[in-house]
């Protein structure tokens, strides 16, 4: 029972650190948008995932083991956070470009999906 606890817990957090960073990033990333969103989605989620890359390295070397120490839970958090944050970002992008905001790529399922898979992957490399 403690296990499936752990493994809730670490999915949750990870989420939620993922969910604030990525949206505190969204919020800086003004200067750039205009350009951003003009690129093509694909090359935008490729480098989106490179950036989220280096964000889950650093995060790595500034917390450098896992919260939960159950061998599966990694596994989980490369399949499910990427999806959850997808989701919320773009949920994000919508709510933002309802209040006549610019948004990027970074505020779309797949920007967002993108830079949580590109941070659990670093993460998962790095720890592992």
């Amino acid at each position: 029972m403690s296990v499936i606890v752990e493994v809730i817990l670490e999915l949750l957090a990870e989420i939620a650190l993922q969910i604030i960073g990525e949206a505190l990033f969204e919020i800086g990333y003004r200067g750039a948008r205009s350009a951003s969103r003009r690129m093509p989605a694909i090359p935008a989620a490729l480098g989106l995932a490179i950036l989220g890359g280096a964000v889950g390295a650093v995060s790595a070397l500034l917390v450098p083991h896992r919260l939960i120490s159950w061998k599966i839970a990694p596994v989980i958090s490369l399949l499910v956070a990427p999806a959850v944050v997808g989701v919320f970002l773009h949920w994000f992008g919508i709510w933002r470009r309802r209040r006549g905001h610019a948004t990027s790529h970074l505020a779309t399922f797949y920007g967002g999906a993108s830079f949580a898979f590109g941070s659990a992957v670093a993460r998962y490399l790095m720890l592992a």
